[in-house]
């Protein structure tokens, strides 16, 4: 099993940091994704995202949502079908000089664990750009 740990502190509200991340149609914000869609309206438990980005296509479904706190899903589907299953946790947490944490973890079972090295490194700079386009976007509109 394939395990990614992206870290970003913020200068922005707990609050404004979740909004950014619950809504994954902002990902595209970021250079390494190109497509980010719900499935339907509905951005709560259960619901289903279709995410295209430079490592492929996801649909991934929302286990569990804690406002302002935490977000964790399951990766349901991909293409290239590298990843056999994958599960993805996002917590969100105040640090002690008032800026906001992001842990951003995932586990991934690959088909091919011959490709952990490269698809370890996609999947970083992946994550690590959506949050620096977070950060960007929320620094720049939090003033």
């Amino acid at each position: 099993m394939l395990k990614i740990h992206v870290q970003q502190s913020i200068k922005a509200s707990p609050q404004k940091v979740f909004s950014w991340l619950a809504n994954s149609e902002n990902y595209r914000h970021s250079k390494l994704v190109f497509y980010s869609k719900w499935q339907d309206i509905n951005t709560s438990e259960n619901a289903i995202r279709q995410i295209i980005t430079i490592g492929g296509w996801f649909q991934e479904k929302i286990k569990t949502i804690t406002p302002d706190e935490l977000i964790t899903y399951d990766i349901q589907q991909s293409f290239p079908a590298m990843i056999t299953r994958g599960t993805g946790k996002i917590t969100i947490r105040t640090s002690k000089n008032h800026t906001t944490i992001v842990d951003w973890q995932l586990s991934l079972n690959l088909k091919y664990p011959s490709l952990t090295n490269i698809i370890r490194k996609i999947v970083t700079s992946l994550y690590a750009d959506i949050l620096l386009t977070a950060l960007y976007e929320l620094e720049m509109t939090d003033k």
